[in-house]
């Protein structure tokens, strides 16, 4: 990731795994439909593959998919150069717990358990070091006083919920605050689509609680009502 960073000048490059369709993409039907194309043609007997050459020779007849064969010298020359590029890399230990990666600069990133979870580590893969981030967490600022003293009723927030585990974010809209300034009434909404950045939610029951206030981590702009009786937000939200 931080060699794609900086050979391609990008600004940014993140990485979020899901269990869901993890590492599935557009080319694996791609890939499907050529295998079962070369096998009804071996299965018809029109054709006899014994390698990856006669493969490409027959699919690329048959199929308006263009099919290069990469000889196995062209292969060497770029498994030889991932090698050097490898060599000497520290391994980021426990990466099955691992499910969000932000390239920071030349082999370093940083990483958490989610998106949404707080306490982000920084690896610098040149020499093992792995420690928290110093930079503070947007999300884990304390809400300042104005925040506090606010009156939220009728206004859609970002509030910390601790979980047995984690600290996660959720998106509610505030029916009330309570006699004391300290607490307000609200009703939780959940994402219609479990994906980073997604802007559209519905409430998740009629159930309401009391949150306290140093627990809202921010004020959202008022969404949008689409025909779905969906709420659309102008922006990403990065909650649960």
């Amino acid at each position: 990731m931080t060699k794609l960073k900086t050979l391609y000048s990008l600004e940014s490059f993140e990485w979020n795994f899901f269990a869901t369709s993890h590492g599935k993409g557009a080319v694996d039907g791609v890939g499907g439909t050529i295998k079962r194309v070369v096998w009804h043609r071996v299965l018809a007997r029109q054709a006899v593959v014994t390698d990856a050459e006669s493969f490409a020779k027959v699919a690329f007849g048959n199929s308006k998919i263009t099919v290069i064969n990469v000889p196995p010298e062209d292969i060497e020359i770029q498994k030889q150069a991932f090698d050097n590029r490898f060599e000497d890399i520290k391994t980021l230990a426990g990466t099955q717990g691992v499910h969000q990666v932000v390239a920071i600069g030349p082999f370093q990133v940083k990483y958490k358990a989610y998106s949404t979870a707080f306490g982000s580590r920084s690896f610098l893969f040149q020499t093992g070091e792995d420690e928290p981030c110093t930079a503070p967490e947007p999300l884990a600022e304390t809400p300042s006083s104005s925040v506090v003293q606010e009156d939220h009723t009728g206004k859609y927030l970002t509030v910390k919920v601790a979980g047995k585990k984690m600290v996660k974010v959720y998106v509610c809209l505030t029916l009330q605050s309570s006699g004391t300034p300290q607490e307000v009434q609200v009703r939780f909404m959940k994402k219609v689509r479990a994906c980073p950045g997604d802007s559209t939610f519905v409430f998740s029951n009629e159930e309401e609680f009391w949150v306290s206030k140093s627990d809202i981590v921010m004020v959202l702009p008022t969404p949008i009502l689409d025909k779905r009786d969906r709420y659309v937000f102008p922006e990403a939200i990065e909650a649960e």
